[in-house]
């Protein structure tokens, strides 16, 4: 059975995609949050460039936090 997810997407330098590294949530706040967080820049860390898309996944082989 098909779900709606939230994926957070992570942008490699040249701009392509790292699937290996998307992560999907159930709610769309959460992920819009985690990526507000890791854009942001700080002295520790650089800011990475991530998005939140729709994704409709199989919810018993996929893992949605």
């Amino acid at each position: 059975m098909k779900q709606i997810a939230f994926a957070l997407v992570f942008f490699l330098q040249d701009g392509s995609v790292d699937e290996s590294l998307t992560r999907l949530y159930a709610k769309k706040q959460n992920c819009l949050y985690i990526c507000q967080e890791l854009s942001k820049s700080s002295i520790n860390y650089t800011p990475i460039k991530c998005t939140c898309e729709v994704r409709f996944v199989d919810s018993k082989t996929v893992l949605i936090r």
